[in-house]
């Protein structure tokens, strides 16, 4: 389920403009969220329906659609600040909604400006950041333009790990991601989530600015200049918003405001914002001319039995840098995540992601798109966005295309394109070791020692609409894999035979998932074990038998079988000797 925000602090909802299309039983709302005080719009609102456990978020101008609601359905908005609001959706289109602010200003509160008070106040935080860590499911937005135009959008599922106001891990659930060509040039963000996942408030980086939580106090003193903006009563809570500046302009320091309740010493929310970072987290590959940063980052906390974790982040930032041609570039990105059910936690693919460079980019191009997981998980969503993204990433979208045509012979694209590779009927290549590399491991008297091919078996499954659908994907990881002999049409042949028989494998386990009478996730995951283990057997088999592709007897009997199973024969396409 998705978990609505239950923070004390709520939204006051001021003005919404509905538009309600009725669609059968189900209906489909359309709102602009507003503040009554000042008329502005209400940005990354959290929006959620009680009845059909999903939700959303407005944008950036307050606006939000939430489709697939049914009459008498009680949908929950909430913000930091405002007052909580239900509304119950009927038939009839509602225009416009007025209400009364909940928290109040409280008058009497009088700080002065850099009085130590407000230094305590901020120090004491960091004293009770301290929780344990708790899983959620988590969803991660973001958009990139380059010089102005879209150039790409990644959407991605993830199981977060949380804890001291942070956090500590992403485990990638599914992804997709769509990267547009613009002007011979294209922007990729290879390690995006990781933005969320380095920055800790209460730490220095060499990646981030100060902030006034990641120092002492009397380095606060030191650098900073604290304000008390206003100060208001909600519920049993006062909560004080004040603004910290650093005393230098330094672009070594954040500037920005945090919002505190005063009684419990706990953060509710925090934003920062820094122009022409001295440090940040990016960086070109293959360049190093990053001329300007511009970070803007918003962190939102909820409570959980009485602890701060984070609800949500928006991450906004820009760079620039000037390209071989002396050309300036501008990147803008946009990123958001969402913890949105901290009762719940996504069956996480069972599949070994290599840790590496590029590790977001790798994950997301590893298995293919996944069309049932896109169009039926509905727990959270910017649904607002949903058809830009499916446009974008339709035509944009990375996918995992095999390097080596089927009527390739001498002339071979360097098997790197692409990190993963899933099995098809076109033909792998592997690199050629350098003669060091091969001279130096001819010292290993175990010649298995001298060659490593990383397959995997993809598996991945989905409890939808009280059905279990499943993916499965061969796949050779080019990156864990090497091969320290002279590669002849052999050689060729041999490591190819080796992916064969993992597609075979899956495609047996396939069936057998297929004729399950009554499926559980526990008896899917044994078998898949169990078939690891058989394709382990197989191919420890063909290796002692084939003797790396150089006996042809049996390299003829392997092929036949993998001709018959699959309808690829590698004796035709190396030009094998019979």
């Amino acid at each position: 389920m998705y978990n609505n925000n239950k923070m004390k602090t709520v939204l006051v909802l001021i003005l919404a403009l509905f538009h309600l299309t009725t669609v059968g039983a189900q209906i489909e709302i359309k709102a602009t969220i507003f503040d009554k005080n000042t008329n502005e719009t209400l940005p990354y609102a959290n929006v959620f329906n009680q009845q059909q456990l999903f939700g959303t978020a407005t944008n950036l101008e307050g606006y939000f659609e939430l489709p697939n609601n049914q009459i008498g359905d009680t949908i929950v908005i909430s913000y930091l600040g405002y007052k909580e609001e239900k509304i119950v959706v009927g038939s009839t289109t509602i225009k416009t909604i007025r209400l009364s602010p909940s928290s109040s200003r409280l008058k009497d509160v009088v700080v002065r400006a850099n009085s130590d008070y407000l230094y305590d106040l901020v120090s004491k935080i960091r004293n009770h950041r301290r929780t344990k860590i708790k899983k959620a499911k988590t969803y991660f937005y973001l958009e990139t333009y380059l010089n102005k135009d879209k150039a790409e959008v990644i959407e991605a599922y993830y199981n977060g790990n949380y804890s001291n106001y942070s956090i500590d891990e992403l485990d990638y659930k599914k992804g997709r991601i769509g990267v547009k060509t613009i002007r011979n040039r294209h922007f990729t963000s290879t390690e995006s989530s990781r933005l969320f996942s380095i920055h800790n408030l209460f730490s220095k980086s060499n990646f981030f600015p100060s902030n006034p939580l990641s120092i002492n106090k009397k380095m606060l003193l030191k650098n900073y200049s604290l304000k008390l903006n206003y100060a208001y009563q909600e519920k049993e809570a006062q909560i004080y918003v004040i603004s910290f500046d650093p005393k230098d302009n330094r672009s070594d320091f954040f500037s920005g405001t945090i919002w505190v309740d005063v009684d419990k010493n706990q953060l509710l929310k925090i934003n920062l914002k820094v122009r022409n970072a001295s440090l940040h987290p990016f960086s070109i590959i293959g360049r190093n001319d990053i001329e300007q940063v511009d970070m803007a980052i918003t962190k939102y906390y909820q409570s959980i039995e009485g602890k701060q974790y984070m609800d949500k982040i928006h991450f906004n930032y820009g760079l620039t840098y000037s390209d071989r041609s002396e050309n300036k570039i501008s990147v803008n990105s946009k990123a958001f995540i969402k913890a949105y059910d901290y009762n719940n936690q996504f069956v996480l693919p069972y599949f070994k992601f290599t840790k590496h460079y590029h590790e977001d980019y790798r994950n997301l191009t590893a298995s293919s798109y996944d069309s049932v997981f896109w169009s039926k998980n509905t727990e959270f969503r910017f649904y607002d966005r949903m058809k830009m993204i499916e446009t974008f990433i339709k035509e944009n979208l990375f996918k995992n295309k095999r390097v080596f045509p089927q009527n390739a012979s001498s002339s071979y694209q360097p098997h790197l394109q692409f990190p993963y590779l899933q099995w098809s009927k076109e033909r792998v290549k592997m690199g050629q070791a350098s003669k060091r590399r091969i001279n130096y491991s001819k010292e290993n008297n175990f010649e298995v020692d001298r060659y490593n091919f990383n397959t995997k078996l993809y598996f991945d499954i989905n409890s939808i609409q009280d059905s279990l659908i499943f993916q499965l994907v061969a796949i050779l990881d080019p990156l864990q894999s090497f091969y320290y002999f002279q590669m002849e049409k052999e050689d060729h042949a041999f490591v190819n035979m080796y992916f064969d028989l993992l597609e075979i494998q899956k495609r047996k386990l396939e069936m057998e998932l297929l004729q399950l009478t009554n499926p559980t996730i526990n008896l899917m995951t044994e078998l898949y074990e169990k078939h690891l283990g058989l394709y382990a057997e197989t191919c420890k088999l063909f290796v002692a038998e084939t003797d790396r592709g150089y006996n042809a007897e049996k390299m003829k009997k392997w092929n036949d079988y993998i001709f018959k199973s699959l309808n690829v024969n590698n004796y035709a396409f190396f030009k094998l000797k019979k």
